[in-house]
Parts: C-alpha cells; sequence; structure tokens
C-alpha cells in the first residue's frame, strides 16, 4: 500500500488552515475601516459656506424739497440686512423671498397739512397684496470667507407721487444661497411706503363723531392704527417711538 503525505507537519504538529471567513476578518476588514476613515475624514475636511443673518434694519422713507419751488422726491422706504461667512469659501446670496404677512392703509381723511451698503435691491410692493402673497428679488451678492457685507431692499410702491396715505406692510425677508434649496430667515420687519410722518396721525373725539364718509374714514384709520400697533418684526426708530393711541382729546399744540 502506498504511504500517504504527512499533513501533520512534524511529529506532535498540526497544521489549521484558515477558513474563508477568517480570511475576510483578517485581511479586507481592515482594509473597509481605513477606507471609510479616510471618507470621514475627506468629507470633514470639505470647504464650507455658512452665512448667519448680523443685523436687519428699517429705514423710513421721506419727502426731499427739490431745488424749485414745488419739486420734490419721494425717498422710499428700506430695509437693510448685514450677513456674515462664518465657513472657508465664498458664498453667494442668489435672491430673495418676501412674503407680506399684512398689509394696512393709514389715509388721509382731510387734505391738509456702520457696514456700507454695498448694493441696493429695488422692490415694488402691491398696493392691495393677496393674502401671503410672494416677491420674489434677483440677488448677487458674494461673501468671502470670514468677512461681512450689508445690502439693502428700496421698498417702493407703482406711482408713489400719486399715493395719499401711507401703506404699511408686515413682510417676512428669507435669502436664497449657492442654489440651496433651503431659504436663510433674515427676519420680519413692519414699514410703510411711500413714506411714513407718524406725527401726522393723531385724531380727535370729534374727528370719530363727524357724519358721511370723513367720520368714517377716521374711524378705520383709528383701527388700523391700533392694528399695526400689534404687529411684532423690525421696525424703524420712528414706529418703535410712534404712540399706542392716536386719539387724543384735544389737537397737538
Amino acid at each position: 500500500m502506498a504511504n500517504e503525505p504527512d499533513r501533520s507537519g512534524g511529529a506532535g504538529t498540526t497544521v489549521r488552515w484558515l477558513t474563508a471567513e477568517k480570511v475576510a476578518t483578517f485581511v479586507i476588514a481592515p482594509i473597509l475601516v481605513a477606507a471609510v476613515g479616510a471618507a470621514i475624514t475627506w468629507w470633514v475636511n470639505q470647504p464650507r459656506t455658512d452665512l448667519e443673518i448680523v443685523d436687519i434694519a428699517v429705514l423710513d422713507g421721506s419727502i426731499v424739497n427739490g431745488q424749485r419751488e414745488g419739486e420734490f422726491e419721494i425717498v422710499s422706504p428700506r430695509v437693510q440686512i448685514a450677513i456674515r461667512n462664518v465657513g472657508d469659501q465664498v458664498s453667494v446670496v442668489e435672491g430673495a423671498r418676501l412674503e407680506i404677512l399684512d398689509h394696512a392703509f393709514f389715509d388721509v381723511c382731510e387734505a391738509g397739512g456702520a457696514l456700507m451698503v454695498s448694493q441696493t435691491y429695488d422692490v415694488t410692493l402691491p398696493l392691495d397684496p393677496e393674502p401671503n402673497q410672494v416677491l420674489n428679488v434677483d440677488v448677487a451678492q458674494e461673501i468671502e470667507p470670514a468677512q461681512a457685507d450689508r445690502f439693502e431692499f428700496s421698498m417702493q410702491v407703482p406711482e408713489p407721487e400719486d399715493v395719499v396715505g401711507t401703506h404699511m406692510y408686515r413682510v417676512r425677508i428669507s435669502l436664497t444661497r449657492d442654489g440651496a434649496s433651503e431659504t436663510l430667515d433674515a427676519g420680519v420687519v413692519v414699514l410703510g411706503a411711500p413714506h411714513l410722518a407718524v406725527e401726522t396721525l393723531w385724531i380727535t373725539d370729534e374727528d370719530l363723531e363727524i357724519p358721511g364718509p370723513v367720520g368714517a374714514c377716521y374711524r378705520e384709520l383709528h383701527e388700523e392704527y391700533l392694528r399695526v400697533r400689534q404687529w411684532e418684526g423690525e421696525r424703524s426708530q420712528q414706529l418703535m417711538a410712534a404712540p399706542e393711541d392716536i386719539l387724543r382729546h384735544e389737537p397737538p399744540g
């Protein structure tokens, strides 16, 4: 009978062959761990953009007299936004979304009496907006890493010289950046257009009792003013200093 080969590896020694599962455990697993670790490190070290809102401010509109008698210019109210890039690559603001949350009108019932802004974007506000109407504005602002920028929206109404009274708006502003689907919420503002002069908004008890459309106008003005006072949002210095009520027992001296 032929002798069989000795697989014992010598006297008193037994050779144990590794299974495929053990080979995978000892050889492939460390490679996978190293690859996953490298991928995580690459992802963490990727350049990123991260914008944050520094400030939002409302500036009142005004009427500026011209050089000739009877000439004047209407300066629209503005909303200024300051942002900072806290990421490590350039971030681009590509657009803005302005949602009109509320609207009121202050009628004239009887005829009578830091960071510099880098860019201004005109916004035309509707005189009779739909509920939660959205206005999209094209914006082109590049913010370098670790830098800040301030730009503004000029809030205009159509044919401002023909508007008798003040349209009040409560607007939510959000920014679109770097082609992202999510927007950056800048805040809610309250403003009057084409211009607001709070000192002219006063009425007396006698005004409320006037019969006909004039008295109705005063009563509606009073109600609108009290409603606007309840609006939440960033306001101009003039609006923040406005009285709680415009109803007075006698005309101002």
